[in-house]
């Protein structure tokens, strides 16, 4: 992230830019801890009667396997949209994103995020995360969410500055 922000300065970028940037990869890197660390090297991956990456993939939306808890149906679909909201949010702020790209950027975020899951899980030849269709949908609700919530303080912060006759950029 220095490195990045180190050329971005070098390139003249607003100091207020290189904030947002820095927040922005800071929130980068805590989500891609969350969602891809630990990757498990263990000798025992290698166990022949051991699952196979294919082996925990659910491509149904809305089934979540066997009997789980409504709490932990809940819990699960919090966290991962939660996750996303502010990328949803915070995206805007170093990037130029039209509103008709921001579907595109939902689903690539959602499906993205499990076909790295799998591509690792296929590297390690072991299962170590669940590949499923529900994290990928409220990944992309998360980021969903967070554009609207971005769009909604957008609106109030030109209202304010209008109705104070404030000049505002952006």
């Amino acid at each position: 992230l220095a490195v990045v922000l180190f050329f971005l300065w070098h390139k003249k970028r607003s100091v207020p830019y290189l904030i947002c940037f820095s927040l922005f990869g800071v929130y980068m890197l805590t989500a891609i801890d969350k969602v891809f660390f630990p990757i498990p090297l263990d000798e025992h991956l290698n166990d022949p009667y051991h699952l196979s990456a294919w082996a925990r993939i659910s491509l149904m939306p809305f089934y979540f396997g066997g009997n789980p808890s409504a709490r932990g149906i809940i819990e699960a679909l919090a966290y991962n949209v939660l996750l996303t909201m502010p990328f949803g949010f915070g995206i805007h702020f170093i990037a130029n994103i039209k509103p008709k790209g921001i579907l595109f950027l939902c689903a690539a975020v959602g499906i993205g995020s499990e076909l790295l899951q799998l591509v690792i899980s296929l590297l390690i030849s072991y299962p170590y995360r669940v590949i499923d269709i529900n994290d990928a949908l409220s990944n992309a609700l998360g980021v969903l969410l967070g554009y609207l919530i971005f769009r909604l303080f957008g609106n109030i912060y030109i209202r304010v500055t209008e109705s104070q006759k404030l000049e505002h950029e952006g």
